[in-house]
């Protein structure tokens, strides 16, 4: 969800202790998720341009189901967040 340049992600994950967000916005620092129910993670970040993100859930990284990746130089993937989408 998007209010002004503020995008709110969330994470559906029940069964997580512990949720880490990290974007390209700021090298891939990663950010505690707030639990936000019993179900749902929330992160908050001020974005007005396209961003690449994972998770750490529990120590492990997480690709969300998203609608756009992108592959990283480390053989994976990342999601990306654009606001055009």
């Amino acid at each position: 969800m998007v209010k002004g340049e503020i995008v709110h992600i969330y994470l559906k994950s029940p069964t997580a202790r512990t949720v880490l967000f990290a974007s390209s916005l700021d090298g891939f620092e990663p950010h505690e998720a707030k639990k936000i129910d019993d179900d749902t993670w929330e992160i908050t970040i001020p974005a007005s341009r396209e961003f690449k993100y994972f998770y750490i859930v529990d120590g492990v990284v997480y690709l969300p189901p998203c609608r756009l990746k992108e592959h990283d130089d480390f053989g994976s993937e990342n999601c990306v967040y654009s606001s055009h989408m």
